[in-house]
């Protein structure tokens, strides 16, 4: 199940206690029942979808909820992103691309091909990426002095747009560090919410907190065809 991307692997144990799950018409509650290739599976009585070939890279979107960490190994008991995602041998050894940091939500890259990650992640790719950040207040002429010519501390915003009085939607380019919150607490703005909603063409749409999905080819395409760009002076 979690090959064919219904759920994480956790999530599936979670659908087949409940009863949700059924084996050729009968529902099962235990794990690790077999299942061969005559073998109908349903969940919520819809066909289980067939599974991506186990070979080849993958290229996967998730919806990291807040409080997982952006990590392949070492949580220290705070779980791990990469945990809601499916596990050998059911896609080969996935990393992420780029980071969240811990609190932060949202659409996060893992991939299993170094070629890709380098295409979305690194700055001279000029790959954007958008967030809707939600403060305790917007302070607009701060914005403004980090979507112009000389940022302060060379933290640049690509574009911003003003949704209301506490939130707004930025545009990255370069991606560093923590760099949305470094520069909302450069002009005493408390960000209470940080989400990034867009890679590139990837967008985060309705994929629900905690699931992923598969990028399309086009997707995939997109990044691969990227050509470097002049990186902006102080840039990574």
């Amino acid at each position: 199940m979690a090959r064919a991307g219904v759920a994480s692997r956790r999530e599936c144990e979670r659908l087949i206690r409940d009863g949700r799950v059924a084996v050729n018409g009968k529902p099962i509650t235990a794990m690790g029942v077999q299942v061969g290739d005559g073998d109908t599976v349903t969940v919520d009585g819809h066909d289980l979808p067939a599974p991506p070939a186990i070979s080849g890279a993958r290229y996967l979107a998730l919806n990291k909820p807040p409080g997982y960490l952006c990590a392949n190994s070492g949580g220290r008991g705070r779980p791990l992103a990469l945990e809601l995602l499916p596990a050998p041998p059911a896609t080969p050894r996935l990393f992420h691309v780029g980071r969240l940091d811990l609190w932060s939500q949202g659409l996060i890259l893992y991939t299993s091909d170094g070629d890709f990650a380098l295409r979305a992640s690194h700055p001279r790719y000029g790959v954007e990426k958008e967030y809707l950040v939600v403060a305790d207040h917007i302070d607009e002429a701060h914005l403004r002095r980090h979507a112009g010519p000389h940022p302060p501390g060379g933290l640049a915003l690509a574009a911003y747009q003003l949704l209301s009085d506490r939130r707004v939607l930025i545009t990255l380019t370069e991606g560093r560090n923590r760099e949305v919150r470094r520069i909302f607490s450069g002009g005493g703005m408390r960000v209470e919410t940080l989400e990034r909603r867009r890679v590139g063409p990837v967008r985060l749409g309705r994929l629900a907190s905690g699931h992923w999905r598969d990028l399309s080819e086009n997707e995939v395409q997109w990044f691969l065809a990227r050509r470097a760009v002049a990186v902006p002076a102080g840039a990574p």
